[in-house]
């Protein structure tokens, strides 16, 4: 009896709405569109967190990393804090368990600096760093070689520099031996990068990288906001120990009192991970109220053009009473038809986000949107939800007419 029921009510509101197309598609529109918006941002976002996520889990989910803690109110007052050079020496000196320390900072502190090659000139991500920033970092030459401890020692005036830098700079096919100028410092090349591409709209390939001792040397800076220390721990569940211990030693050198805040952070790969996955949920989340926001207006047009078509069809609706259609007929058929109509919403809106997503991925250096299946479920039950919810009343308006009323009318 049910299953008849269904399917004569769907052929109901099916043929009712070929007759309306025009009503039909318009009173769709504002689902499709809330549809459309959600799921095309909720595939950017899914994109980007894919393609961060890709990025972390190749640095290692060992990795560490100490920078300095400067909250936006302590800049405000006029307190910077800085990592001191001392404190590499003393993790090396005192930390066991970790490997591949790498210090890191830019030459130029916070900004860009100038390189120069024949007539060409750009400003450029400049950093010193040391030998073992390719291993922890997975980056590797192309051409020539990285930079090797003695680079440092000797304070040699030599760099690595990245394709897209290359590039702009028109250097010769093979840059090797070739001298650009930063600041007032001319740098030999005697490597080139491979290609990373860009990522979150940041070129990663337009850089320099230099000794860091040569950074220091050039910087002329006893205390750079701009540096920090990278490491890996040999076994992941040494972590929580290895970061106990270099707080511990920062605190001292930093002459912290105790009950004071640490003037430095200490981070994990899995944190920057599950911060960047927090963000990206919230953004989801915002998403989704969106969509709700958008779904309700959509409803009530559904609400709306259904009692209009209740108030048109008064007279079948006595007719099909009169002649033994039950309430449960009634209500079915005014409620399928709401369901249908957002369900026609939100397919039209799925269809429209799949053309905005594939003409995103056709954009270079983009990462590939990803369409997660919860987004695309949770769309489709959302739209019925909210044409069952907003077909109630109308159907009930319909069930309740007295037939001889009706047809009268």
């Amino acid at each position: 009896m049910i299953p008849f029921l269904l399917k004569e009510s769907f052929i109901a509101a099916l043929r009712s709405m070929r007759m309306h197309r025009m009503r039909s598609i318009l009173t769709s529109l504002g689902i499709a569109v809330g549809v459309a918006a959600t799921i095309f941002v909720v595939s950017i976002i899914n994109g980007f967190s894919d393609d961060i996520n890709a990025r972390f889990a190749g640095f290692g989910a060992n990795s560490i990393t100490v920078q300095p803690k400067n909250s936006f109110e302590n800049q405000l007052k006029g307190r910077v804090s800085y990592l001191r050079h001392s404190d590499l020496a003393l993790i090396e000196r005192r930390v066991e368990g970790v490997s591949h320390l790498t210090p890191e900072m830019s030459v130029y502190g916070r900004f860009r600096a100038p390189v120069s090659y024949g007539g060409s000139a750009i400003v450029t991500d400049v950093r010193g760093t040391s030998s073992t920033w390719q291993d922890l970092m997975r980056v590797y030459t192309v051409r020539g070689r990285f930079l090797v401890p003695s680079d440092g020692s000797a304070r040699r005036r030599v760099g690595v520099i990245g394709p897209s830098a290359a590039s702009q700079l028109r250097l010769p096919d093979d840059p090797l031996g070739e001298f650009v100028q930063v600041g007032t410092t001319w740098i030999k090349i005697v490597g080139v990068l491979e290609e990373r591409g860009k990522s979150m709209g940041m070129d990663q390939d337009d850089l320099l990288i230099l000794p860091y001792e040569t950074g220091l040397a050039m910087s002329n800076l006893q205390r750079d906001p701009s540096f920090w220390i990278q490491m890996q721990v040999a076994e992941v569940s040494t972590m929580p120990l290895v970061i106990e211990r270099i707080r511990a030693l920062l605190r001292r050198n930093h002459d912290i009192p105790e009950g004071e805040e640490d003037d430095f952070e200490i981070q994990t790969s899995t944190q920057f991970m599950e911060a960047f996955n927090e963000m990206t949920m919230s953004v989801s989340l915002i998403s989704a109220g969106i969509m709700a926001v958008s779904m309700l207006v959509g409803g009530i047009g559904i609400m709306n053009m259904m009692l209009v078509s209740v108030a048109e069809r008064t007279r079948e609706i006595g007719i099909l009473k009169a002649l033994g259609a039950t309430r449960a007929w009634i209500i079915s058929g005014f409620m399928s038809e709401a369901v249908f109509m957002s369900l026609l919403g939100c397919l039209a809106g799925l269809g429209l986000s799949a053309l905005a997503i594939f003409a995103v991925g056709l954009l270079p250096d983009f990462p590939s949107p990803s369409t997660p299946a919860w987004a695309i479920a949770a769309s489709v039950g959302f739209c019925m939800v909210v044409g069952a919810v907003f077909g109630i009343v109308p159907a009930v308006k319909a069930a309740n007419m007295e037939p001889i009323d009706a047809i009268k009318s």
